[in-house]
């Protein structure tokens, strides 16, 4: 498929609207063959023309069944008043077991509640307000760190990429340095997403008794993982045996205690939520600014806006926690990135017993996907689905929108619970970065959205970078 992008007109609109770069859809359901084909290169080049209309549909093939879920009163049922019949879904599931089998984004039931409950203290809105400074930092050196890249472009994703990474460090190991490398933490998790998270037949069937190819690399790669989450628990526990105190996730999940057993999560399980918490809160924000930064170089006029907030709101300090709620225009842009290119493409489940879904009946073992891009493009339920427009996150064009319609987060009682998280984060960032930077477009480089377990832009996202006369930052 080729990547399209252009810039149209909006009915009574002073600028143009930026109708950015994505996958053509298939003008017809693709057969089996070829979606298999298709999938094991990006799974979002499956999705035909007509799902982008339809509530949902339900696919036969080979023994398999399967329903793919569109409309958002079918998508609360699945997630929320019916959940229960459902467990997670396969695919997913063969993909995190690889990587982390016993972590939160893995476990069900009793053992996700437990380790939900540990978790969830260091989400509270006291202890996020006070790692903004810590946000900021890292907002400020990814700034000078793209300033100073010279005249060509530079790959924003990759400085999204760093900035997450040493924020969520310093949440979950209180900045440890030493036993979490940025460089190999980081290269092993592109690494797997290029190997391990291919959508090949081998994964989606569950053929484990084939090889699949790149699975060395995979496992190298989750092994560089492994190493590093392990030596930041044991140096943890080295510091807490020399007497050092400790407020960081990581302690929190050391400290937790199941009510009723009084157990402690084992070291597997540790080891699982380190790495839970490095690949799902650092990868998932950093696609959000970085689709975002693609989409403000692309729109001048929403770009020289968002500064002007920025500079009004901040000043010349840091952003702090008290800056964020005044930073509306900010929130909407991450919002509407989050629209176009949700970091979480796809949710999955499994259905576990018989169970009637509005006007679908499902078996125990059909598979059932709710593509979460589709949904954010629907024609169903959004007016110009395909173009950038902030400002239908504007309260009153929000109002009375289905909430499992937009679900960056997922939905239901496993959505995200880093979701307010990522949100302060993004928008510290985001602001440090237009109040001091523009940013501007690269014609050489074509844009694609590629589908790895999140939905990355293809050979990175290089723009050209330039301070603005007279910033501080």
């Amino acid at each position: 498929m080729t990547p399209t992008a252009a810039a149209v007109p909006a009915a009574g609109a002073t600028a143009p609207t930026f109708v950015p770069a994505t996958v053509t859809p298939p003008r017809q359901r693709l057969r089996p063959v070829a979606w298999f084909a298709t999938a094991a290169r990006n799974v979002i080049e499956t999705l035909d023309e007509a799902l982008f209309d339809l509530p949902y549909r339900t696919v036969s093939w080979g023994g398999m069944r399967a329903a793919i879920v569109l409309d958002p009163a079918l998508v609360e049922e699945v997630l929320l008043h019916k959940a229960d019949a459902f467990g997670r879904g396969r695919v997913p599931q063969r993909l995190f077991r690889s990587i982390f089998p016993q972590g939160l984004l893995t476990v069900e039931g009793e053992i996700w509640r437990s380790q939900r409950r540990a978790a969830a203290p260091g989400f509270r809105a006291a202890m996020l307000d006070a790692l903004v400074p810590v946000m900021a930092q890292a907002a400020e050196r990814a700034a000078a760190e793209l300033s100073s890249g010279g005249a060509g472009p530079t790959d924003v994703s990759a400085a999204m990429t760093s900035a997450t990474f040493r924020i969520i460090r310093e949440v979950l190991l209180a900045g440890d340095a030493s036993s979490v490398s940025e460089a190999a933490m980081t290269g092993a998790v592109t690494a797997f997403m290029e190997t391990g998270a291919r959508l090949d037949p081998i994964l989606i069937m569950g053929w484990n008794w084939l090889p699949r190819p790149g699975a060395r690399k995979a496992r190298e790669a989750v092994q560089t993982m492994r190493a590093g989450a392990q030596a930041a628990l044991h140096a943890r526990r080295e510091g807490l045996a020399a007497g050092e105190a400790h407020q960081d996730l990581l302690q929190l999940l050391l400290d937790a205690r199941d009510p009723e057993t009084g157990a402690a999560l084992t070291e597997e399980e540790l080891i699982d939520n380190i790495l839970t918490f490095i690949n799902a809160g650092h990868e998932t924000t950093a696609l959000a600014l970085t689709w975002s930064l693609y989409l403000i170089a692309n729109s001048p006029t929403i770009q020289e806006a968002l500064a002007a907030e920025a500079q009004e709101v901040i000043g010349a300090g840091a952003v702090g926690a008290e800056h964020l709620s005044s930073l509306a225009l900010h929130e909407r842009v991450i919002k509407e990135a989050m629209r176009l290119y949700p970091p979480a493409a796809f949710m999955s489940r499994a259905v576990v017993r018989p169970v009637q879904v509005g006007p679908l009946t499902l078996e125990p073992g059909t598979a059932v996907t709710i593509p979460i891009y589709v949904m954010h493009r629907s024609r169903r339920y959004w007016e110009n689905p395909e173009a950038f427009d902030p400002d239908r996150f504007l309260p009153e064009r929000s109002e009375g929108r289905h909430r499992m319609l937009y679900m960056p987060f997922g939905g239901g009682a496993r959505i995200c619970i880093g979701a307010r998280f990522a949100m302060m984060e993004a928008t510290a960032v985001l602001a440090t970065l237009t109040r001091c930077l523009r940013f501007s477009p690269n014609p050489a480089h074509k844009i694609m959205p590629r589908f790895q377990i999140t939905l990355r832009p293809d050979g990175g996202m290089p723009l050209y970078v330039e301070r603005r006369l007279g910033a501080n930052a």
